[in-house]
């Protein structure tokens, strides 16, 4: 099965669908600018994900370190083996570390890669079948894909509520309290990684909880008042943001005259060479939909084995939203399917069986 392309052409909800129905196996790759994320299948079961190396790695031994599961030096000892031997950073630390602990490791990775990913709107995605495993079977618990989109939809609602209430991620906070008996277990779980005190960053990463639910702790400890904030840096944010604005602003007042002499050169274009060109435009912009129409349609196909009966099949499904239907000229898309073969088309700008319709050809 290939699936490679753009996120803005089928999102990676979609995608992972696929991987999940197929139970395919192998990688997912992901890349968005210079951040990279893959997301290992096996039998359509996520098995492992990472992100940015340096940053998974960086938070797995404050984790371990911090909640005592191994020594510093037992950390620096199985980087140097890594080094020598090129196996996974998981492999060597069972051999200092409780398996069980490394495998909860490995589920919290997952589940904040996934979540992080989901929220990318753009990008490029390429699946690589495969069904050798990097990892131990012993430190490998699939997670069912059903339950991993079912939850990054709802972070994805709340994140943003969580976010208002939490102070940037560097902001030192200090233990204030010396009574714990009344206290959840996982708000124990953060606060005994402090010993003075420390910025919130550092609490996620030494939690055994997952990132969104840490935050969700720890905005619990903030209200509460058992947790308080040292060193919130106000003046260096403030700074920062009025920098920003003033870069925004200036931007704008660039930005505007060019957008206004462009939509004035197009309305002088337009008015000039009438019609003609205004088809043409048209033209171009429903090849650009039916080319969307088309994609949909291969990946309807690869989800039930067999194609649409018609466009509406699209958009009851999901696949296209209803304006997808209807091309430039306010007439709705033809497509017509025989004996599992299928054009699409449209009527063009004077709605006639003719020679001018515009047939769809495939890149």
């Amino acid at each position: 099965m290939v699936l490679k392309g753009n996120l803005e052409d089928f999102n990676l909800t979609n995608i992972l669908q696929i991987i999940s129905m197929e139970k395919k196996s192998g990688d997912l790759n992901v890349t968005q600018n210079d951040e990279k994320g893959k997301i290992s299948f096996l039998k359509g079961k996520v098995i492992y994900a990472e992100r940015n190396y340096k940053n998974d790695e960086d938070r797995l031994k404050d984790c371990l370190v911090r909640n005592n599961y191994i020594l510093e030096m037992s950390w620096k000892k199985a980087c140097k083996e890594r080094a020598k031997t090129l196996k996974s950073i998981w492999e060597i630390l069972r051999s200092y570390a409780p398996k069980d602990i490394l495998k909860q490791m490995i589920q919290r990775q997952i589940k904040d890669v996934v979540f992080s990913l989901l929220r990318w709107r753009n990008g490029k995605y390429e699946f690589i079948s495969q069904e050798s495993l990097n990892l131990s079977k012993e430190l490998i618990t699939p997670i069912d894909m059903e339950f991993l989109l079912m939850e990054g939809c709802r972070i994805a609602d709340e994140w943003s509520e969580i976010e208002k209430n939490l102070p940037p991620p560097e902001t030192r906070v200090r233990k204030n309290i010396s009574d714990n008996t009344d206290m959840e277990e996982d708000e124990k779980a953060i606060l005994s990684s402090i010993k003075e005190d420390a910025t919130i960053i550092d609490l996620i990463n030494s939690s055994l909880k997952g990132e969104f639910e840490s935050y969700e702790i720890i905005a619990r400890l903030i209200s509460s008042n058992r947790l308080v904030i040292v060193d919130e840096t106000p003046k260096r944010r403030i700074s920062i943001n009025i920098r920003k604005k003033f870069r925004l602003l200036m931007g704008i007042i660039t930005i505007i005259p060019l957008l206004l002499l462009n939509i004035w050169g197009i309305y002088n274009q337009l008015d000039n060479r009438g019609k003609g060109d205004i088809d043409f435009i048209l033209i171009r912009e429903a090849n650009r939909e039916m080319n969307k129409i088309y994609e949909n349609i291969q990946l309807y196909y690869l989800i039930n084995h067999d194609y649409p009966g018609s466009i509406e099949n699209l958009t009851q499904s999901g696949l296209i939203d209803t304006s997808y239907s209807i091309d430039p000229w306010n007439r709705k898309y033809q497509y017509e399917l025989k004996n599992s073969y299928f054009t699409l088309y449209s009527l063009g700008p004077d709605e006639k069986e003719d020679g001018d319709n515009l047939f769809y050809k495939p890149h």
